[in-house]
């Protein structure tokens, strides 16, 4: 025989009570998803992308006026296909403006990645010469100071003369 416990009654009723009320409200929420990706992507600052989702947002709006029929006809199960397919169009709309986005902002880390390379080579290469000239002026030190050494004559000692 099982035993039912006090936690393990709350939490059958708690995902009793999740299960019935995601089922309720599933039909709607694609289509208050879809409405809701669709208002998104009308804001003006998605305007530049207004051309790469234009069948998507068509397609997404067009699912939607059907399942509004569907609905107004009595065919619940068909306006709730309807809807998710709205749902999805609008979703593949958002999701194309996100992928443009971010080709564009691979496009830009791209050149100053380049930028960056060749400011590294040219200072690789300005290190490269200052550490040449470097040798070279220690080398030119070290003729002139051989050259120093052997043109100073050597003194000779001096002899105290003895006084008388």
């Amino acid at each position: 025989m099982m035993r039912w416990t006090v936690p393990g009654i709350v939490v059958s009723l708690g995902l009793g009570a999740f299960l019935v009320a995601s089922a309720a409200a599933e039909p709607t929420a694609d289509r208050t998803v879809a409405q809701t990706v669709l208002a998104e992507l009308a804001a003006p600052a998605l305007s530049a992308s207004a051309p790469l989702v234009k069948r998507p947002v068509a397609e997404a709006q067009r699912a939607l006026e059907r399942a509004k029929g569907a609905r107004q006809a009595g065919d619940v199960a068909r306006a709730e296909l309807l809807e998710g397919l709205a749902r999805e169009w609008a979703e593949t709309a958002r999701d194309t403006v996100r992928a443009a986005s971010a080709e564009t902002d691979a496009v830009a880390t791209d050149k100053k990645v380049a930028q960056a390379v060749v400011q590294t080579d040219r200072a690789r290469t300005l290190l490269e010469e200052s550490i040449a000239h470097l040798g070279e002026a220690r080398q030119r030190l070290t003729e002139l100071e051989q050259q120093n050494v052997a043109a100073k004559p050597k003194a000779k000692p001096v002899k105290k003369e003895e006084a008388p």
